[in-house]
């Protein structure tokens, strides 16, 4: 409007547009949440000891009461283990959105975004109708960088579940920046928001049990690839860099693993069908067929 490129009309009539997009960007939030739970759940106590220092961390910055959130404490925690309680998802659920709304990983992501995350990383926050007829307003958009980083804090719990951040830590000892861009660099690298997406058009498909059983293998994926991301690479060379050359060498792979998967695929269709022919023609009192020169049975004289 500033501009003088959208009239005051024009711009009432756009936002009113909007409506339907924006609703399905905050339901796609929704989705997403639910599922961190779920899959926090499916992990049962092996999740158990992270949540638990995740919500200590909390406690100690002062981001967090306990009994506020109505999340257990460390004695009913104890209690839990015990009994391998393994169903923990009002925990888990707590645990995940406070992760979300508190300082460590926000502002470790700010910090990430504002260092080398690209610049098209804001658009997807916005309704189509924005990006597409104004660009360049998201891209200089006063509030891009928090924007990213929300996104990418978002992003680190709903796929990574709500101890990503401690569990990573404890295995590196890296800080929470270099956990951020790690995950930037991993999901992107192996492309992992198109995956979740085909497992996502799964819904209502196959069962949630398997469904879910095929977002724990990519999360899987990601936990082992965060690690060795932050063991092997030089995270401050920049993010699209890293990701140019891993998608590449990633991509490369995967084309061989699939040709060779084809090709043993066929040879065990071969040898399959060798076998059942081998069986159908074992010998007895049996005569060889001019045909093909497998055994038939002889004729009763």
């Amino acid at each position: 409007m500033r501009d003088g490129r959208l009239s005051r009309e024009a711009r009432n009539a756009l936002l009113a547009a909007m409506t339907d997009d924006v609703a399905a960007l905050v339901l796609r939030n929704n989705y997403l949440q639910p599922l961190a739970i779920s899959l926090a759940e499916r992990r049962g106590l092996e999740d158990l000891g992270f949540e638990q220092r995740l919500m200590q961390t909390l406690e100690t910055a002062g981001e967090l009461d306990r009994a506020v959130e109505f999340l257990p404490d460390d004695m009913e925690i104890a209690e839990r283990r015990t009994a391998l309680a393994g169903a923990h998802a009002a925990g888990a659920g707590g645990a995940a959105g406070l992760c979300q709304a508190r300082a460590p990983p926000r502002a470790s992501a700010i910090e990430c975004a504002g260092r080398s995350l690209s610049r098209p990383r804001a658009r997807p926050l916005f309704p189509r109708a924005v990006t597409e007829q104004f660009p360049d307003a998201v891209e200089h958009h006063r509030l891009r960088r928090d924007i990213i980083a929300t996104q990418l804090a978002n992003s680190m719990i709903n796929r990574g579940g709500p101890s990503l951040l401690v569990r990573i830590a404890d295995q590196t000892g890296a800080s929470a920046a270099s956990i951020a861009a790690a995950f930037a660099a991993v999901r992107d690298s192996y492309g992992m928001t198109a995956l979740n997406g085909e497992i996502d058009a799964l819904d209502n498909k196959i069962s949630g049990k398997l469904q879910l059983a095929l977002y724990q293998a990519v999360q899987d994926l990601l936990l082992d690839r965060l690690v060795w991301f932050l063991r092997n690479v030089d995270l401050t060379q920049g993010l699209a860099s890293i990701v140019a050359h891993y998608r590449d060498g990633i991509a490369a792979v995967e084309a061989v693993a699939r040709r060779r998967a084809a090709g043993s695929g066929r040879c065990r269709a071969r040898e399959r069908e060798a076998e059942l022919r081998r069986k159908a023609c074992r010998p007895s009192s049996r005569a060889v067929s001019p045909r093909c020169g497998c055994w038939s049975p002889r004729p009763i004289s």
